[in-house]
């Protein structure tokens, strides 16, 4: 999991649930919630890449802490639903091919 400072002392943040593409669409705009999402990349560009599960797909923000990942294979993303855009985006704090 991700570290949260705690008073000096680093504590483990505990992940989110794994959720669909469907549950995460469903966030209120303004949520920027912490979300967790697995599924296959269809797609890609410069700047992000597109995950879809049997529910839908996803927009993910390229980062540096991205790996290299290909049309086809499996990942599980975990960071920062982004509803302020038109679409839904995820803000990756860690991509974990599977």
């Amino acid at each position: 999991g991700r570290l949260r400072a705690n008073g000096g002392a680093q504590t483990a943040a505990p992940e989110p649930p794994l959720q669909t593409v469907a549950q995460i669409e469903k966030a209120p705009p303004g949520a920027d919630a912490p979300v967790r999402v697995s599924g296959v990349v269809t797609g890609m560009d410069s700047t992000r890449f597109f995950i879809q599960d049997r529910t839908g797909a996803v927009v993910v923000t390229r980062t540096a802490s991205v790996p290299v990942l290909a049309v086809g294979d499996a990942c599980e993303v975990t960071g920062t639903l982004l509803t302020h855009t038109k679409a839904v985006e995820i803000a990756p704090l860690q991509v974990t091919k599977t």
